[in-house]
């Protein structure tokens, strides 16, 4: 899981500006990510069940929020981050 997080930011970078060509190389490589980016969410919950605090939920969240502005993969993330931390067992108190 961290890996492909790794790569995606090693390959394309975790801060890519936004294009402002239509059709332009960046837009091509975002266009390719983001519908696997919103299967992964979709799909593939089991891969960020790692808590305390869903550390690689909030990694991928951080990067569509600075690579794919708008609410869709953002709304998507944010759900399951939700989800996630509804199944958490309650934290107790030391005492």
């Amino acid at each position: 899981m961290q890996w492909v997080l790794d790569a995606l930011c090693a390959r394309y970078g975790c801060t890519l500006p936004i294009s402002e060509e239509d059709g332009g190389p960046l837009n091509q490589e975002k266009g390719a990510i983001y519908p696997i980016l919103g299967i992964w969410l979709d799909q593939h919950h089991e891969d960020f069940l790692q808590s305390p605090e869903f550390p690689y939920l909030r990694l991928l969240l951080a990067y569509i929020q600075v690579n794919f502005p708008g609410p869709s993969l953002e709304y998507q993330a944010k759900l399951l981050l939700s989800e996630l931390k509804d199944l958490e067992p309650p934290k107790r108190d030391g005492g």
